[in-house]
């Protein structure tokens, strides 16, 4: 199978996702000098989407790109629905006592804006300027 670039890294520069690689082998992936710590935000959120609150509450057993917020969002022909949400989760971490629950909303949000560029890529039709 041959795996395309995306248009803004250089041939051999694009390392995929692999999910079968352990979980330290992906944290490595995320170890670019200078965003360790963007590596871990992003590595938390995607926690909490796949083996947290999100996966327990939200996925239904679907895959993430599958599950109601992508679902819905294709009914509607807008990821409105999720956009709103990224923005209640965030104003809802501004209100919350502990960090820890700040942390978790913000990282809820990240997920949903996730779920905004995958509907993106996947749904809308590319513009001939593209």
């Amino acid at each position: 199978m041959t795996e395309t670039v995306p248009p803004y890294m250089e041939p051999g520069e694009f390392q995929p996702f692999r999910p079968a690689l352990s979980e330290e082998h992906q944290l490595s992936l995320l170890g670019v000098p200078g965003y360790e710590k963007l590596g871990d935000v992003l590595r938390r959120a995607y926690k909490q989407a796949a083996a947290g609150k999100g996966s327990d509450r939200h996925a239904q057993g679907q895959p993430f790109h599958e599950q109601p917020m992508q679902r819905i969002s294709q009914l509607l022909d807008t990821d409105g629905g999720m956009a709103f949400q990224a923005m209640k989760k965030i104003q809802e971490s501004r209100r919350l006592p502990t960090r820890e629950q700040r942390v978790a909303e913000l990282l809820g949000a990240i997920n949903y804006i996730a779920g905004m560029v995958i509907f993106e890529e996947d749904s809308l039709p590319v513009r001939p300027s593209e």
